[in-house]
């Protein structure tokens, strides 16, 4: 992330991904990370972080990150968050989702000396099936390959993919 000057003069971390999901739907997420926090937040008006937090605006400010990470919003506010000491890669998902625009953005930490905190994201949002998990890491024979792959093999051609806008 990007770091600039917030209103408070703290470091701002800059939205990675801003997802409007349609109708009710779900999250892939594929996350390996060392010291690392992962959120999809709900935005806009009308979310918590709108009415509560007064930023309506595209980008997470660090105060609104760390509230957001750290407060026990409900499911539907806060889809998804992980709190990563160190691990592997590994697949996660978030489901049920219901309509309307998130934010999915990442802080990592460090501990001097030792290690600088990283972490990546690999993130599928989908609709249909009335968001209901679905196994999308295995693909039928000859399909071109599982997780982002064609044919059906998790990513790719499905109709039902929802774009995700970058910032």
């Amino acid at each position: 992330m990007l770091d600039r000057p917030s209103r408070t003069g703290e470091r701002e971390r800059d939205l990675l991904a801003k997802i409007d999901l349609p109708d009710t739907g779900r999250f892939k997420l594929g996350i390996s990370c060392t010291r690392t926090k992962f959120v999809v937040l709900r935005g806009g008006p009308g979310s918590a972080l709108c009415t509560q937090r007064q930023n309506c605006g595209p980008n997470l400010l660090p105060e609104d990150f760390d509230w957001a990470v750290n407060n026990g919003l409900p499911y539907n506010e806060r889809p998804f968050v992980h709190h990563c000491d160190k691990h592997g890669f590994g697949w996660y998902d978030a489901t049920s989702v219901p309509a309307g625009s998130y934010f999915v953005a990442a802080d990592s930490g460090s501990i001097p000396v030792f290690f600088e905190g990283h972490g990546t994201m690999d993130s599928y949002a989908f609709t249909g099936n009335g968001g209901q998990f679905q196994p999308m890491n295995c693909a039928p024979p000859n399909s071109g390959g599982g997780g982002g792959g064609g044919g059906g093999g998790g990513g790719g051609d499905d109709p039902n993919q929802v774009e995700i806008s970058l910032y």
